[in-house]
């Protein structure tokens, strides 16, 4: 019978210890309605984590692994996420503003309710494709030399935001306002174009594909 007990009492207290460890693991997880100023995480491994109602300013994710976390209703601010590692990222309802991104990998990310929008940020050497990403804001931002191919951004707005040697292939553009974006080039035949909008000069880089001469 002592022994019965002590066993009993032995199964009884690992379970205990094993739930307070879970417990503790998944609040170590999950972060909610958390406020992060001016740290700086570059290089650092911050994967598989679950930031919900975060707010992020002036922090440096350069380089960090945040390799198949979740981010819901968050917003950056002033933060440079250059070269961070996004594979199997869950973005939901996110806020990107005067941030630096460069070199990020987008068409790895998880398209399960994906919904993002920049405000002057510098994006630059990204890969969106592949994605659906309809009626995103791509506002007053420097769009360089960043890849949408296979990518749908119906609806989306990329007012006063320059896209120079920015590609578009194969992508639904359809009802995307580009009229006071500049140095955007691009093929009609090759994307879907219905009801977007345009504005005089930029409208001819959308001829430059064509074989003709315009004076």
């Amino acid at each position: 019978m002592f022994r019965m007990n002590k066993l009993v009492f032995w199964t009884s207290s690992l379970y205990d210890i094993t739930n307070i460890y879970w417990k503790s693991f998944i609040m170590e997880m999950i972060i909610e309605r958390e406020i992060f100023a001016d740290k700086d995480y570059s290089d650092q491994l911050l994967k598989s984590k679950e930031y919900s109602e975060c707010n992020f300013s002036n922090c440096n994710f350069s380089g960090t692994e945040f390799t198949y976390s979740k981010f819901i209703d968050c917003n950056f601010k002033n933060c440079n996420l250059s070269n961070a590692k996004i594979d199997g990222c869950h973005f939901q309802d996110i806020s990107f503003s005067g941030c630096k991104l460069l070199g990020l990998n987008f068409s790895k990310i998880s398209s399960f309710l994906l919904s993002m929008n920049f405000e002057e940020c510098i994006i630059r050497n990204c890969n969106f494709s592949n994605i659906k990403m309809p009626k995103t804001a791509f506002l007053r931002c420097k769009v360089i030399e960043t890849y949408f191919t296979d990518t749908d951004l119906s609806g989306s707005d990329f007012s006063e935001s320059d896209l120079s040697k920015t590609e578009f292939h194969n992508s639904n553009l359809s009802k995307a306002d580009f009229r006071s974006a500049i140095n955007y080039s691009f093929d009609p035949r090759t994307n879907k174009v219905k009801d977007a909008k345009f504005s005089h000069p930029d409208v001819i880089g959308l001829l430059n594909y064509f074989d003709i001469e315009i004076e």
